[in-house]
């Protein structure tokens, strides 16, 4: 497809939808179009390859065959236009009459133990569900921007809600567990070797019984509610407008003695 250089619904160069370009708004959308993928893609490698975990790849992109199955999302957030972060979410939906929504990407190092713990966590007459986080990437001029990264968790926080999971995990390095902790997650497994990357990490999980609290102590979870105007918007594909955390939230998470991830696994 040709877009034209008047056509301000799209970007010419990539044929992405245009964001906005000015001010301070920070968006999220999940990945629909091939070009969207490449973006994503790309932002992988640049982040994954800069901290040497992943060797060298002609074609400038980090992707594997988990991307293309349908219990896989990617989101891109944006700020003022500009692709700033990406984050993928699996589904591990056991009850699914498609078996592909019955294993993640981290089931290669901890199966046994999500299944366990899925099951343990399920509500009466369900066979349980998890949302797991992975492939966090940060653009390089994004870099140090709390703000996107609370961002992309808040995103990937509104697809737990649209499936109504009993719990989110994601395969951490130990240096970032304790961010995680903060933000409520437990640590199930210490860590181990985790395939196709050259480091390990340790299994963390938030549970439903959980939830509530965190909404109140964390601030990037603060407010989110299914249905509302966002879930919807990104929901539908379409650009989704998140919250702008204030200058003394992300000031405090830049102080704290915490790692905040440039990249995570899964």
């Amino acid at each position: 497809m040709v877009y034209s250089p008047l056509d301000t619904d799209v970007e010419p160069r990539t044929g992405v939808k245009r964001l906005r370009e000015t001010g301070n708004i920070i968006e999220a959308q999940l990945v629909t179009s091939p070009q969207q993928a490449r973006l994503a893609y790309g932002m992988r490698y640049d982040a994954y390859r800069e901290y040497g975990f992943v060797g060298e790849r002609p074609d400038g992109l980090f992707s594997d065959e988990y991307d293309t199955r349908p219990n896989y999302s990617t989101i891109l957030v944006f700020r003022n236009g500009t692709p700033a972060a990406t984050i993928r979410v699996a589904l591990f939906d056991p009850g699914h009459p498609d078996p592909v929504f019955h294993r993640t990407q981290a089931m290669e190092i901890f199966e046994a133990e999500i299944r366990a713990v899925v099951a343990a966590e399920r509500r009466p007459g369900t066979a349980g569900s998890a949302i797991e986080l992975g492939k966090l990437a940060r653009a390089a001029d994004a870099a140090n921007d709390v703000e996107v990264l609370f961002a992309a968790f808040r995103a990937a926080g509104y697809i737990g809600l649209h499936h109504d999971v009993d719990a989110v995990l994601n395969a951490v390095r130990a240096h970032h567990m304790p961010m995680y902790r903060r933000c409520g997650f437990r640590v199930l497994e210490r860590p181990r070797p985790y395939p196709g990357l050259t480091f390990q990490t340790g299994l963390m999980g938030l549970f439903r019984d959980q939830y509530a609290v965190a909404q109140h102590t964390v601030p990037f979870m603060a407010g989110m509610a299914a249905g509302d105007p966002t879930h919807q918007a990104l929901m539908a594909g379409e650009p989704a407008r998140l919250s702008v955390f204030s200058a003394l939230e992300c000031l405090a998470a830049r102080a704290a003695p915490l790692a905040m991830p440039a990249v995570a696994a899964s």
